[in-house]
């Protein structure tokens, strides 16, 4: 409807808008609460309840296994996150288990699964960290340098994602020598090292030999070098015998009667 008059057309034209605002206020308030119901009915309630009930399950578990693991690598120092996914209710508690064959530690996932009253599967994907004091290079150390306690130092790391093997006390490096140049701060594996030869070829030793409670010494000469534990031939010079022995120390050898 217009009417002649500019000024009554104008109030036609706001009293329309004014009715149309008011019905989307009433559609926006309608669906607002019905949202606010549908977040607040039971069966919403109950499956976050659920939820939240999973959680302490599976951690508990992934804290037995990880605990176990940094037991037996001598740490009891570790962490780890878990993202509990979303589940569908379960009447039992969850049959939870992992790959055996792969350690618990770095990216870990647990399979879930439920009986009752349906049975379904889920995986839970955890990120575990396990650290230990694990010795490196304090100083850049060169090729075939003889490795002393000035030159190491031990360092919290996560070995979630150490491959090659590490040493955990500066100790176990006494008498090692460096294969390659190892720069500063590096991790030292048993790849980048090797022990110092305690007996060199040709060179004098003695020879510790025993035979029951009876310990006899003599003279002898290395015909191999040889370092901690290892057997290597070695000439007797009192009987120009020919004996394998075991380095047991610079210029000493060991043997039995």
């Amino acid at each position: 409807m217009l009417y002649k008059n500019k000024s009554d057309n104008i109030r036609l034209e706001r009293k329309l808008n004014f009715r149309s605002e008011r019905r989307v206020i009433r559609l926006a308030l309608i669906t607002g609460i019905g949202l606010i119901a549908a977040l607040c009915s039971p069966l919403s309630m109950a499956n976050n309840k659920k939820k939240s009930e999973y959680a302490p399950q599976i951690r508990s578990f992934l804290y037995r296994e990880v605990a176990r693991f940094a037991g037996s690598v001598g740490s009891n120092d570790f962490r780890f996150d878990i993202d509990t996914p979303e589940l569908s209710p379960c009447d039992t508690p969850l049959a939870i288990s992992r790959n055996q064959a792969r350690q618990p530690i770095g990216k870990v996932t647990l399979t879930l699964e439920c009986h009752k009253p349906n049975y379904w599967k889920s995986r839970a994907k955890a990120d575990v960290k396990v650290y230990l004091k694990l010795v490196v290079a304090k100083n850049t150390i060169e090729r075939e340098q003889t490795l002393n306690q000035k030159d190491l130092r031990r360092r919290r790391t996560d070995i979630s994602y150490v491959r090659q093997g590490y040493f955990t006390k500066v100790s176990e490096l006494k008498n090692q020598v460096s294969k390659r140049r190892i720069t500063a701060g590096k991790i030292i594996s048993p790849r980048m090292v090797e022990q110092r030869n305690w007996v060199e070829r040709r060179q004098e030793v003695v020879i510790e030999a025993k035979y029951g409670n009876m310990t006899a010494r003599m003279k002898g000469v290395a015909l191999e070098a040889g370092s901690k534990g290892e057997q290597i031939k070695v000439k007797n010079s009192t009987t120009d015998k020919t004996i394998l022995a075991t380095v047991v120390g610079p210029q000493k050898v060991k043997t039995l009667f």
